[in-house]
């Protein structure tokens, strides 16, 4: 899956469009706000695979541990 990157300004004034985007042409798009990563927009699909593995917490300290994730 591709990711990109745009300012939180440039994904405000086009939110309808980037969200229409993301979900027919899949993929991931890092919000930025000054440079630095804030959040990300993914397809329906990525978010609720994100929610059925579990405890969001849990999932996020494993990936910044860069544990594999636990079934």
């Amino acid at each position: 899956m591709d990711l990109e990157h745009l300012p939180i300004t440039d994904a405000r004034a086009n939110l309808g469009e980037l969200a229409t985007s993301v979900l027919y042409q899949p993929r991931v798009v890092m919000l930025t706000n000054r440079g630095k990563d804030r959040v990300a927009l993914v397809p329906p699909q990525l978010g609720e695979a994100i929610a059925a593995a579990g405890d969001l917490a849990t999932v996020l300290a494993g990936l910044q541990r860069g544990a594999p994730r636990q079934p």
